[in-house]
Parts: structure tokens; sequence; C-alpha cells
């Protein structure tokens, strides 16, 4: 074996730094490490103060057509349509750019069954037979074809997608304007381009839909015809599960022309909602959240909190470590030192 002998290396004798642990250098470090972070919490929550935002809450809107509320309709009858209209006023212009979204409170996206029920190789594109992953939404009788045939999607995360539509106009001088909402770019466009992508058969021939879908994968168009199938963006945004029961996620974007080339103005509007989606059931909840970001992205003041606990604890850390140093003074240091040899 191949030996170093006499040298620095061997005999562990080469030079090293040791910090010298003191009061007098801990201490001021501890203070201004917090007082460094809560100045950043504290900038994080003034910026995050500047971003607009306004919830509109619809879990039991009232039918348009006959006075009851959306959620008792549909929780009678899936397929029942069903339609009611939510008024909300802005007190304040709000800068563009400005974004719709979802919001959905009790709902557990985070279950390891859940998330573990799609199939990535039939998302892009691999039309085979679909994973036992799916189970059990593997296979459903396709009443059109009157046989049973493979889902496209398959699994839960899929099946349980998201089918609300919005619809918003600005009151104007009593005349109702429609705001015009863009639902492409609101996905990742890496998932776009590498996770999500068609096959050869648009058509889907061979597949049926989930069981509590009302449309087919191919009939997933938005305001782009040239999204669909599972490249359509709504489909791919729902299918990047949340990790927390309480989460928002982006619906469309405000189209910033004419009368709204400069955000939202403040005034009356209406939201007109198609009541699809079923949550009352479990005790869930749904809400509209419009609103615009900044540089930090929407309204989330975790961060910000975030900064200033941490800052606040090095901060208390510094004073119990100056107490404890001046009532016990060196015999403390003294002592733990012992303890640790």
């Amino acid at each position: 074996m191949f030996t170093i002998k006499g040298v620095a290396l061997r005999k562990q004798k080469l030079p090293a730094w040791e910090p010298n642990f003191t009061p007098a250098t801990v201490l001021p470090s501890f203070v201004i490490i917090g007082v460094a972070f809560i100045a950043i919490g504290v900038g994080l929550h003034l910026i995050t103060e500047q971003t607009q935002e306004k919830i509109i809450d619809y879990t039991n809107c009232v039918s348009s057509k006959t006075r009851v509320n959306c959620s008792t309709v549909i929780s009678k009858n899936i397929s029942e349509q069903c339609s009611c209209t939510q008024h909300f006023t802005l007190p304040k212009n709000f800068d563009r750019n400005v974004f719709l979204y979802y919001r959905l409170t009790h709902y557990y996206q985070n279950l390891r069954r859940y998330m573990s029920s799609v199939d990535m190789t039939q998302l892009k594109g691999q039309m085979l037979s679909p994973s036992s992953s799916c189970t059990p939404f593997i296979t459903n009788y396709d009443p059109l074809k009157k046989k049973t045939l493979p889902i496209a999607p398959c699994g839960a995360i899929a099946n349980s997608l998201f089918n609300d539509t919005f619809q918003l106009f600005f009151i104007k001088n009593l005349t109702l304007i429609e705001v015009n909402i863009l639902e492409t770019d609101i996905a990742w466009s890496t998932d776009r381009e590498y996770l999500y992508l068609n096959p050869k058969n648009l058509s889907f021939t061979g597949f049926t839909k989930p069981p509590y879908w009302r449309k087919y994968i191919n009939e997933l168009n938005t305001n782009d015809s040239s999204e669909n199938g599972f490249q359509n963006e709504h489909f791919i945004v729902w299918m990047r599960t949340a990790a927390f029961p309480t989460f928002r996620k982006l619906w469309g974007r405000i189209d910033h022309k004419n009368l709204f080339a400069y955000g939202l103005p403040k005034g009356n509007y209406i939201l007109r909602i198609n009541y699809n989606y079923p949550v009352t059931e479990f005790g869930g909840g749904k809400q509209v959240v419009i609103g615009n970001t900044s540089w930090l992205g929407g309204k989330n003041y975790f961060l910000g909190y975030a900064y200033i606990a941490f800052g606040s604890l090095s901060i208390s850390t510094a004073l119990i470590l100056f107490v404890v140093y001046k009532y016990f003074g060196f015999r403390f240091v003294f002592r733990t030192s012992n303890i640790a040899n």
C-alpha cells in the first residue's frame, strides 16, 4: 500500500483556522442576521401589499332560472346545467396585468393514491392500454358506442378535472361590456412542450371519456381552437396537483385592449358562471380571484412573514444568550466546554 511518511498531512500538523466563538463575536452576528431578515421581510410584505386582489365566493350562488342554489341542482343530477351570476365592485383601478383564478378550499389533491393515479406515458401521446396506476379509472362504458372502452385520459386526477367556466362583464352607463378573457398561455411552457402531447389520432378513436366528464378529450376547446386534447391548457393546469387543501389555479388572462388597455377600471362588474363542479358534498368551497401580480408573483404573505419570523427568532436567541452570559459569566462557558470534551 502506498503510504506517506514524515509529512505534515500524515501527522495532522497542517495549519488550520479554528473559529473562536466568544460572546463578543456570536451575539452581534445573531443581531445583524436578525435585523437583515426582518428588513427583507418588511420589504416583501410591503411589495405584497401593493398587489391588488378581489375574491368572489360563488359556492352557493343561486341559479338564474330556478332561483335554487346551483350546488343543490347539480348534487341531485351531476349532468344538469346550472348558471348563476355574481355582482361585485372594484373600489380602485386594477393595474395591468390582471389574471383570473379559481380557488378551491378543503380540497385535498395531495393524497398519495390520488397523486399517483395518472399515466404519464399516455399523456405524452402514446395511446397504449392505460396503466394500472390509473385504477379504478381505467375503463368506462361509453353510451354512444355502447361498449366498454379504455379511458383517455385515465386516472383520478384527470377524472376530477375542474370544469366551471366564467364570463366577466363591466357595467358602464347601465350597459354591459364583456371583458375578454384569454385562456391560453396559462400553463407552464415546459408542460405544454414536453409532458402533454397529443397522439397522431386526434379523434382518440377507441377511447372514451372519464366517468365525471361531460365532454370527450378532443372537445376541450378553449378560445384558441388549436389548444385541444391533452394540450388543452385548463387540463394541463389542473394536472399539476396542489400541496395544500386551499389552493388557486390560473383560469385566464384579461385581454388588455380598448377600455381595458391599462387594467380593470373601478366600478361594478358581473361574473357569469356555468356551475358544473360539485364541492359542497365534502364541505369545500369555490371562489373566483381577480388580481394582478408583482415581481414576487400573486398576493401571498407567507414569504414576508417567514423572513420576519426567522429574524425575530435570531434576535430573541441573541437576547437569551446575552442574559445567560451576563448571569453565569465565564463559568457557564467553561462548564459547557468541559461537557463537550
